[in-house]
């Protein structure tokens, strides 16, 4: 698709003479309109020379919509606008400018999508860091799903022996409100309290207590909602067009592949299976229901993959090495080119402290590495770094640093005494050999004794190791 592409549809193999002569009487004309920058258009003329009458009209735009009238012989897509394309594709500034307009519409739809898949991710990082009497036998709910146009239709049934369908899902919630009794059949008189049906049923009920409001006959159910069934039915059978269902714990197998321009994709292994949900997929075939992945941040990162298919992961590539290739390498398949980049060295700090004489303070000076190689502090944008660099300089501020410099004496003698674990943990310290000679101790006033034995007063001065 494309406006280049679509122009190139009435072009001729070549002009004859004949034909050539045709600009000899009239004028060949184009404008372009790109105020749809991601579906611009042409609109080409043939004018008489002397009244600019137009003879011939073509209209494309990028999505392949057409508009051709031709007034020599009032037919549509004849020769004349043939003629008048490919006399037009000589223009070297007109085929120019067509390819221009492909290229903006084709990169502001992958910014598009680039930004929206980088939102979403982000969004997925942020979060990983941040975290009455039963009856003798319980009842169960049966799901009944009927597949309509997309959407599956909800219908339950209820027994423990023999199962009976419930006419309203409405009403049958309604009655929890006063643990009302109810009759469905010959075998089952049943109190509607949540203790007298089974733990997966009784999730069900809750979930649609919290879900539905008023419903009559039946509700229906989207990808979501479809999700939501199969993880309070896991392990257990639900009925889908009458056939029986067994919804299983055990995920897809399945594999990341990430290519040189850092495009990601996912490819599940099992034969046999489709999307039944955003994170479950079924196989019709064995009649059997799995989940794609067990791990949220993954099933939320298989949901972006297939909502933006034209971003990458280039601006989070870090984030995702230590998030999913380093916690999942068997999952992932990264091009050779990118191994490189995989394998470098994290953020290294080195903190070197020294001794100002003149201000009677402590200075640091943080530096930052990768790969041995000294980096400046604003070229670090990973979030995971950024975790990092805050907790290292929230560790110097606790210890008494503003503005890389220490003037508080308590906070000195605490950091010439104490070991800096904390910041050990966080970078490699380097301390000036001004520094390192210090001692500080803490200061004791000497005490003053006055003896008051016979008729001159006695003073003594304790000794200190300060000069008197």
């Amino acid at each position: 698709m494309g406006l280049y592409k679509n122009i190139l549809k009435y072009q001729l193999n070549s002009l004859t003479s004949e034909q050539e002569t045709l600009f000899t009487y009239f004028d060949l004309n184009y404008q372009f309109n790109d105020s749809e920058i991601t579906n611009p258009s042409v609109v080409i003329t043939l004018k008489s020379k002397i009244k600019g009458i137009d003879l011939a009209r073509l209209y494309v735009d990028l999505l392949g919509n057409e508009d051709s009238k031709c007034y020599f012989c009032s037919h549509n897509r004849c020769e004349h606008i043939q003629i008048m394309v490919t006399k037009l594709l000589q223009d070297n500034a007109f085929v120019s400018q067509l390819q221009q307009m492909d290229f903006l519409a084709a990169n502001h739809l992958y910014i598009e999508q680039q930004n929206a898949f980088d939102e979403e991710i982000n969004d997925i990082f942020n979060q990983l860091y941040n975290e009455d009497s039963p009856l003798l036998h319980l009842a169960h709910i049966t799901p009944c799903l009927e597949d309509v146009r997309n959407v599956y239709s909800l219908q339950l049934k209820i027994g423990i022996n023999k199962f009976y369908k419930i006419p309203s899902i409405y009403q049958f919630l309604m009655r929890f409100r006063h643990k009302e009794v109810f009759q469905y059949g010959k075998e089952l008189k049943i109190v509607h309290k949540l203790s007298n049906f089974d733990k997966e049923s009784a999730s069900l009920i809750s979930y649609l207590k919290d879900n539905i409001d008023q419903i009559d006959r039946y509700v229906t159910l989207k990808k979501k909602a479809l999700d939501n069934l199969c993880e309070i039915y896991l392990n257990s059978h639900i009925e889908i067009d009458g056939q029986d269902y067994y919804v299983s714990r055990e995920t897809l197998n399945i594999k990341f592949s990430i290519n040189k321009q850092y495009q990601i994709q996912f490819h599940y292994l099992d034969e046999g299976y489709i999307p039944f949900g955003e994170r479950f997929y079924i196989n019709n075939k064995d009649r059997i229901i799995k989940p794609i992945v067990e791990d949220k941040s993954l099933a939320a990162l298989i949901d972006s993959i297939n909502k933006y298919p034209l971003a990458n992961i280039k601006n989070r590539f870090y984030e995702f090495k230590h998030t999913y290739f380093l916690k999942y390498p068997e999952l992932f398949e990264i091009d050779e080119e990118l191994q490189g980049i995989l394998n470098n060295e994290p953020l290294k700090i080195k903190s070197y402290f020294d001794y100002d004489k003149k201000d009677d303070a402590i200075l640091l000076e943080s530096k930052y590495y990768r790969n041995d190689e000294e980096i400046d502090i604003q070229s670090i944008s990973s979030i995971y770094e950024k975790r990092y660099l805050n907790q290292y300089h929230k560790t110097i501020e606790r210890y008494g640093f503003k503005d890389d410099k220490m003037t508080n004496h308590a906070d000195v003698f605490n950091f010439i005494n104490g070991s800096l674990q904390d910041i050990r943990l966080l970078s490699e310290i380097y301390i000036s050999e001004s520094l390192s000679k210090m001692n500080v101790i803490s200061f004791t006033p000497p005490k003053l004794n006055i003896n008051r034995n016979g008729n001159i007063l006695d003073v003594f001065l304790d000794e200190s190791e300060f000069d008197e």
